[in-house]
C-alpha cells in the first residue's frame, strides 16, 4: 500500500496539490497507519477544497466509496474500486482517491 500511496500522491502533486508533509516520513522510514491516514486525508481535503469533489466511505460495503461533484451536485455514483474487499478504511479510501484523481482534467 505504501508504494501505491506514494505514486498516487505524486500524481496529485502533478495536478497542483502541495506536497503533504507526512509523505516525507512515508518515503523515508515511517510506515504506520497514522502517517498513511494523514496523507490520504490531505489528498481527500484537497479534492474537496480545490475541485469540489467529495469522497467518503460507506460502511455498508467493505470497499465502497462515493465520489460526488459538490460544486455541480452531479453524482458520479457508487463504485467497488478493484472489486475486492478491502482490509481497512485506508485501503478503501486509497481506491476511491485513485478513481477521483481521474476526474480532474
Amino acid at each position: 500500500m505504501k508504494d501505491q500511496l506514494i505514486k498516487l500522491h505524486d500524481k496529485f502533486v502533478d495536478k497542483g496539490m502541495e506536497a503533504s508533509p507526512m509523505i516525507l516520513l512515508l518515503k523515508s522510514y515511517l510506515r504506520n497507519d497514522r502517517s498513511i491516514g494523514y496523507v490520504l486525508l490531505d489528498m481527500q481535503t484537497w479534492l474537496r477544497e480545490e475541485h469540489g469533489i467529495d469522497l467518503w466511505m460507506d460502511s455498508c460495503g467493505e470497499n465502497m466509496y462515493h465520489v460526488e461533484d459538490i460544486t455541480k451536485n452531479d453524482k458520479y455514483g457508487w463504485s467497488l474500486g478493484t472489486g475486492k474487499p478491502s482490509k481497512n478504511y485506508n485501503e478503501a479510501l486509497l481506491s476511491g482517491l485513485q478513481e477521483a484523481i481521474t476526474l480532474i482534467k
